[in-house]
């Protein structure tokens, strides 16, 4: 089965901003940080397969 690309996630105003700073800072948990680039990867319509390699996950 192909991995289509998912439709981009929608964010609200100032949430891409506010994630792209939790990826950026070192007072937030790491796992907040790749929940943030996950976020900001789906946002962008980058497909689930290529998202989990790009945080280190594995199927």
């Amino acid at each position: 089965m192909a991995n289509r690309p998912a439709a981009a996630l929608g964010l609200r105003e100032g949430d891409r901003e506010e994630l792209e700073r939790w990826t950026r800072t070192t007072v937030v948990r790491a796992g907040m940080a790749v929940q943030a680039r996950i976020v900001l990867a789906a946002a962008a319509g980058v497909a689930n397969e290529r998202i989990a390699e790009q945080v280190g996950y594995r199927r």
